[in-house]
């Protein structure tokens, strides 16, 4: 079976004490802004790229929060084949307020309470994956960011 793996963040803000995601529209679904590790890239650096390339932000933009790592997977099928896809997601807040300036493969973005990005989000795997990032952020206290 052919193999992907891409790798992305989980990027939050925090705004009036309450915790927002950044959510990409793609034509058929909403997602975290993630991509396809190139061949010499870590999943960090890929992930880095990928954030630029979709959101306009770069390292200088987010605080990297340290420890943080998860993933989703599952199989697809591409050309009648079965491909296994595992994405690598690490978590980030926003340090300040910047314009988002979404990619071509973008209908639009949005930022989003916990509970609106687990209704907008439409595979149960991410939402699984939004519910372990909140809880590190939110429970477990391991996050950072600035207040606004």
């Amino acid at each position: 079976m052919n193999e992907e793996v891409s790798a992305g963040f989980i990027l939050y803000k925090i705004k009036d004490e309450e915790v927002y995601y950044l959510l990409l529209r793609h034509p058929t679904h909403w997602s975290f802004p993630k991509g396809h590790i190139e061949d010499s890239e870590t999943p960090k650096i890929a992930a880095l790229r990928e954030l630029k390339e979709e959101t306009g932000l770069d390292e200088g933009d987010i605080e990297i929060i340290p420890g943080f790592q998860d993933y989703t997977s599952y199989i697809f099928f591409k050309n009648g084949e079965p491909v296994s896809k595992k994405n690598i997601y690490f978590l980030a807040c926003l340090k300040k307020e910047k314009p988002i300036r979404i990619s071509k493969e973008h209908l639009k973005y949005d930022w989003f309470k916990y509970r609106e990005a687990e209704h907008t989000l439409g595979f149960s795997n991410m939402v699984e994956l939004l519910r372990r990032a909140h809880q590190w952020i939110t429970i477990e206290r391991k996050g950072g960011c600035f207040h606004s």
